[in-house]
């Protein structure tokens, strides 16, 4: 069983490693088919876009919080800490409700087990009881199979005289 276990635990490991000129995320592991356009010289019908420039004036939503010049060795800041609200919502309360339904299992585990001891400790002394009684039964059966094989002695030696 364990030789089992060492050989599927090395064929998943196996399996895990990737290798390297194929692609991570193609399950099959093999190598991903890229089909690349000809341009044939005719554009495909959209106009190239053109990139900002970098001194562009223009206003972006990040303007407004860039860090001043004297930070300009500094590539993060933070300026304030973003609002984060906790609140407790059904999946808080099932962890609570979870912990107490193991709490109640537990709990009477332990009364059951409780209650076994004590049936277990009293049929102990039944049995005890019944023991010392059989003992005084097996020594009444011993007198009363002494006095029978007496009685038979007694009738033999008795009808032996008389032959």
């Amino acid at each position: 069983m364990r030789k089992w276990l060492a050989i599927l635990g090395l064929l998943l490991l196996h399996a895990s490693i990737p290798v390297p000129g194929q692609s991570s995320n193609n399950p099959a592991g093999g190598s991903s088919n890229v089909q690349k356009q000809r341009s044939n010289g005719k554009g495909n019908g959209q106009p190239a876009i053109a990139p900002l420039p970098k001194d562009s004036t223009r206003p972006g939503p990040q303007d407004t919080e860039k860090p001043d010049a004297g930070n300009a060795d500094n590539s993060v800041t933070v300026s304030k800490l973003p609002t984060v609200s906790i609140g407790k919502d059904w999946a808080d309360w099932s962890y609570w409700g979870f912990g107490g339904i193991l709490v109640i299992v537990g709990g009477s585990q332990v009364w059951f087990l409780y209650r076994t001891l004590k049936a277990n400790q009293t049929q102990a002394g039944h049995m005890e009881r019944q023991t010392k009684a059989l003992e005084d039964s097996v020594a009444a059966a011993q007198k009363a199979a002494d006095a029978a094989i007496a009685q038979v002695e007694m009738v033999k030696s008795k009808e032996r005289a008389q032959l």
